[in-house]
């Protein structure tokens, strides 16, 4: 079975004797990250060694990226809760990324999720690769932080503005905002490809308008999008 598995980046999920999933993982290449397993090492940690005696069979799942598989192995991890994960019986004890309810909403790791109408991604048990995946947020979708009014009005719409300091002053109105947000939740969801489609889309209209300044903030946030789902690579633990 493992001589069949593809060498692209997915999910693997280890099944004990009752068909139960008692491990997910995450992998740039699942052909080489399955095999790793059974191969001999001269250490186990005592967790290694009482996962592999109980694995039985192992199902996968192939992603479109790495970037797509961090976020899967999060939604299974959650939903199926593994034996042999981080144990998640108390999920308030890991991060989880959070998008407030708001006109202009805010997103930042939290470890504590209200019934207050915003959305929660997670939990996320590698909390690294979980900050770089924040940064990007931040970058490839430009949302308020604390250095950002909000008390600007476009006199032409009469809109609220939203005002970003430091990188030079850009204003956004609120349903420009909301796209954002809305192609923000998308990416969180695996959906990479849509999201760089729609991005170059816009990329290639600010272009043929002459544009270029919004044109080249753009193509900063595909090459963003792009620098996660290469940069996994390097964070990629298994």
């Amino acid at each position: 079975k493992i001589l069949g598995l593809p060498k692209q980046p997915g999910i693997y999920q280890f099944k004990d004797k009752n068909g139960k999933i008692i491990y997910i993982g995450k992998a740039k290449n699942l052909k080489n990250r399955v095999k790793s397993y059974f191969q001999k090492k001269s250490y186990r940690t005592p967790k290694e060694q009482s996962l592999l005696k109980r694995i039985e069979d192992f199902e996968w799942i192939v992603c479109q990226d790495e970037a797509d598989a961090f976020i899967t192995e999060a939604t299974l991890i959650k939903k199926f809760k593994p034996k042999y994960n981080v144990q998640l019986k108390d999920d308030k004890s890991f991060p989880y990324l959070k998008i407030t309810n708001e006109q202009f909403p805010k997103v930042f790791i939290t470890r504590k999720i209200f019934n207050d109408k915003s959305k929660y991604f997670g939990p996320y048990t590698d909390v690294k690769s979980m900050r770089r995946l924040v940064d990007v947020l931040y970058k490839a979708f430009p949302i308020r932080n604390c250095y950002i009014e909000l008390n600007e009005i476009d006199q032409e719409t009469k809109q609220p503005l939203v005002l970003k300091n430091g990188l030079g002053i850009r204003t956004i109105t609120e349903n420009e905002y909301q796209d954002m947000v809305a192609d923000m939740i998308s990416f969180l969801k695996g959906e990479t490809k849509t999201v760089e489609k729609k991005l170059s889309k816009q990329m290639d209209y600010f272009t043929s308008k002459m544009m270029y300044e919004d044109s080249a903030r753009v193509r900063d946030q595909i090459k963003a999008i792009n620098s996660f789902k290469f940069g996994q690579r390097k964070l990629e633990a298994d």
